[in-house]
This record gives C-alpha cells, structure tokens and sequence, in this order.
C-alpha cells in the first residue's frame, strides 16, 4: 500500500482529491514551518562564517565570505510537506557509496510518497544503526536526494535533510526549505553518502540550499 504525503498547502477539497484533509497544514501551521525554515537557514550561514564553528580552512571561509555567505532558494511552501508514515518492521539495510573508500550503512526506516504538481514521487527515509534515537526515543532520519536542480543551482552530489519521526505520530514533516549540502562538497577530510538512486526525485526542487563552490568534493 503506498502512503502519500499532501502538499502543505491550504488548498481546496478539489485540488486535493488524492488526500486527506486531515492531512494538510493550515495557514498558522505553514507560518510556523516557514518561520523554522528562515531561522534554520540563518543558523546555517552563522555557522559556516564564524571562525569559532566552521568546517571551512581560511580560504574556503574567505571564499565564502566573498560571496556573502550561502544563498537559497526563495522560502517557499510549495515543498512542505506533512507525510503519513508507516515505519517497516523489519526494514532493510541500504549500503551508499561515500566521498571516500568508506560505504555508509542505513536502516531503510519508511518509504514515503507525495505529489509535486501532479506527479507523484517517492524517497526512502533512511535511519542510523548508532544515531537512530534521540533522548526522548524520537526516531532521527535522513532523507538522501538529488533533483533536476543537482548539478545546476544545487550541488551535482545532491542534498540532504534531517527530519524527525517524533514517538507516537502517524506523520513526518519534510522540508525541503531545510535541505543542505555534504560537508565534503564545501571542504576536504569528510566522507559524505552519495543519494541512491531510489532517492532520485524528477523535478527541480526549488528549495532550500544552492551551491557555493568552494574548493570541496
């Protein structure tokens, strides 16, 4: 049975006969995702330009200084979306190709589905064997992907996000606002998973991070 995410949009009954409306965010909820968004993205800009928290050797910083920082795509609410999720019992392991020689091992946690402008696409939500649970026993996820963006306006390795499965919700939120490139694509000494292919999504995902290139992967 294949399980849909909604387009977190206040849209009407009409446009949204594939899902439920229990499913889709109302106006005050996509204020407050967007708002996280903004904030999320300004963290991440804090981060990479102080000299105190960043990944990046003196070059790459000026580099990236120079450009002003990282640049997004416009916020948009479009690629919000509230995802109905249904945990595998026994998931299966997904082995990724790195950066490095080094292969990544991932739980396949839940595969969730949704529907850009008509079409519907598919990823694979992917857990951690030691970082799968936070304190609380929230599950910790990470969602791989490339897009129609991927080697243009985004990094070629494509992006990733980090999403929440909190305990006893029948739902995910994925933003797509929040995505973010490997660390080995800004700078040297990381080994970051390359996306699989089942994590390939066929539309430009206008959203979130851009590329900066700065002398990485």
């Amino acid at each position: 049975m294949k399980i849909f995410c909604s387009l977190a949009l206040f849209l009407s009954l009409t446009s949204t006969s594939l899902f439920a409306q229990s499913n889709l965010l109302d106006q005050k909820e996509l204020k407050k995702a967007l708002k996280k968004s903004e904030k999320y993205q300004n963290s991440l800009k804090k981060e990479y330009l102080n000299p105190e928290t960043t990944i990046l050797n003196p070059l790459e910083l000026k580099k990236l200084k120079d450009l002003g920082g990282f640049s997004f795509f416009e916020l948009n609410e479009k690629y919000i979306f509230r995802c109905p999720i249904d945990p595998i019992a026994e998931p299966n392991e997904l082995i990724m190709p790195t950066s490095t020689e080094r292969v990544a091992k991932y739980k396949i946690y839940a595969r969730v589905s949704f529907e850009i402008e008509g079409e519907v696409h598919s990823v694979s939500l992917l857990q951690s064997y030691d970082y799968g649970l936070d304190k609380q026993g929230n599950a910790q996820l990470f969602l791989p992907f490339t897009d129609l963006s991927s080697g243009e306006e985004s990094y070629g390795g494509g992006r990733y996000i980090n999403i929440t499965h909190k305990k006893g919700d029948d739902h995910v939120i994925i933003d797509f606002n929040q995505s973010y490139q490997p660390l080995c694509s800004y700078t040297s000494g990381y080994s970051c998973p390359v996306p699989p292919k089942e994590n390939f999504i066929n539309h430009r995902i206008e959203a979130g991070i851009k590329h900066s290139e700065l002398g990485g992967h």
